[in-house]
């Protein structure tokens, strides 16, 4: 007989769940340590917020330790609730936040699917609007005047505390490419990813 831990079965004998072409396989014991890496405090929009270890990026999702590997925590979260995963998708938020591992939040999909729920709420960054972004939108049309003009891409990149390389792109139209018009608002760039 097993009990329930948030609304995940709790297995008397160890579970075994694919994770990928691997085999996790998770103990009470360990559905127990995942649940102690998750806040109790209630959150205003029903989130469960992870509140160990994350991964470097400034995407910030949990990360779980489990039979020796490494795992994203809102991942395992979906594979416990439903038992399943399928490898070639995405594990996606519904709430937006990194750190929520509760399985009611979260939905597969794939890369365009997640990328069309973020321009459709309006969280897409772009140019010098982009956390990322080393440059403004002034500098790049300053570069690229000056490249034009003559200066080279080493002085340039030097000039503006950029590898070369990024400089490159933006010289070359790569990045950062608007033709010279004024950006579409955020909402309008979903019909760019379909």
């Amino acid at each position: 007989m097993s009990d329930e831990i948030h609304g995940v079965a709790a297995p008397n004998e160890p579970n075994k769940i694919r994770l990928g072409e691997s085999e996790i396989v998770f103990t009470r014991g360990d559905l127990r340590r995942f649940f102690c890496k998750v806040s109790t405090v209630p959150h205003p929009m029903g989130c469960w917020q992870w509140t160990a270890g994350t991964t470097k990026k400034c995407s910030g999702y949990g990360l779980f330790k489990i039979n020796n590997k490494m795992v994203l925590a809102h991942r395992l979260s979906f594979l416990m609730a439903n038992g399943k995963l399928d490898p070639n998708l995405r594990v996606c938020h519904s709430c937006d936040n990194t750190v929520c591992v509760n399985p009611a939040h979260l939905w597969q999909g794939t890369a365009k699917q997640n990328s069309q729920d973020m321009a459709s709420k309006n969280r897409c960054f772009f140019g010098e609007e982009h956390p990322q972004s080393k440059l403004s939108d002034v500098q790049i049309s300053e570069i690229r005047k000056r490249h034009s003009e003559g200066e080279t891409q080493t002085a340039l990149a030097k000039e503006f505390g950029v590898a070369q390389g990024h400089l490159s792109y933006v010289v070359r139209n790569l990045k950062r490419n608007d033709g010279g018009k004024k950006k579409a608002p955020r909402l309008e760039r979903l019909e760019d990813l379909r």
